[in-house]
């Protein structure tokens, strides 16, 4: 594995992590906008090559964001959270994913 595909993978499990990822916080319910831009910037820095195949783990943590995202959006309106951001940049991020993975 290069060091670069390591460097992705870590960056992505940091985000899915409690307390401090935002996809660990967005789990709670809390939309945090400059922890959202940061998990933007990472998601954004992966530029996978079309030649290459995708390593199982990248995918593992990638395809299910989007998902995710949409499931939390209830909880963050719980918590007084904004829902219009949020729902902005779960389309954004469904984005994203789509250029890293592809799709059908």
């Amino acid at each position: 594995m290069n060091e670069t595909l390591q460097a992705w993978i870590r960056s992505l499990e940091a985000e899915w992590s409690k307390p401090e990822g935002f996809l660990g916080k967005a789990r709670e319910g809390v939309f945090d906008h400059r922890k959202a831009a940061d998990f933007v910037t990472v998601l954004k820095s992966i530029k996978v090559p079309v030649e290459n195949t995708i390593d199982r783990r990248l995918v593992a943590l990638l395809w299910y964001i989007p998902i995710f995202l949409r499931w939390q959006k209830e909880r963050v309106a719980e918590k007084g959270g904004d829902t219009v951001a949020f729902d902005h940049l779960a389309n954004q991020v469904q984005g994203i994913v789509e250029a890293i993975l592809g799709i059908p």
